[in-house]
């Protein structure tokens, strides 16, 4: 890590904009994320560490998901800004008009807001990221983080 603070000190990237992170800190990043996964997930019980494997690793090209994969794809910060993972969250899928927000509370827990009346038996969605952005933007983050293409109804 002390790389990645020297780094962002000498100005070589943003760390705000995950655009600009040259490879580097991208793979230390995941590394520690790793890490921190692997602590997690060997700490729950067993039913939970297979519905933990029953999500998505959108690094697992080939088939072979890792424990730290799934986090970086299903986990968000929680109010202290570390990567969590919730349960049932976690299986919100995205689209960048959603119809609910995420909102992390205290003590790592988390709220799903409805941001509109959402009807019965209507897929509940929130955003991954930031719904300001650009359309091309939009997609070169979800591609690039998540690898799908938004088909929601803003993006279509």
């Amino acid at each position: 890590m002390n790389r990645v603070y020297a780094l962002a000190a000498e100005g070589t990237f943003d760390p705000s904009d995950f655009d600009s992170w040259p490879a580097e800190v991208v793979n230390c990043m995941e590394q520690v994320l790793d890490i921190q996964a692997k602590a997690a997930y060997n700490s729950l019980p067993l039913i939970k560490r297979l519905r933990w494997m029953e999500l998505s690793d959108s690094g697992a090209g080939d088939g072979a998901k890792t424990v730290g994969g799934i986090l970086r794809t299903n986990g968000f910060d929680d109010k202290e800004g570390c990567a969590t993972m919730y349960e049932l969250v976690s299986r919100v899928n995205h689209s960048c008009a959603p119809n609910a927000e995420r909102i992390a509370g205290d003590n790592h827990e988390v709220t799903l807001v409805a941001l509109k009346a959402i009807m019965s038996g209507e897929e509940v969605t929130v955003s991954y990221i930031d719904t300001d952005l650009p359309l091309k933007q939009r997609r070169k983050h979800l591609r690039q983080q998540y690898k799908f293409d938004c088909i929601c109804p803003r993006c279509s």
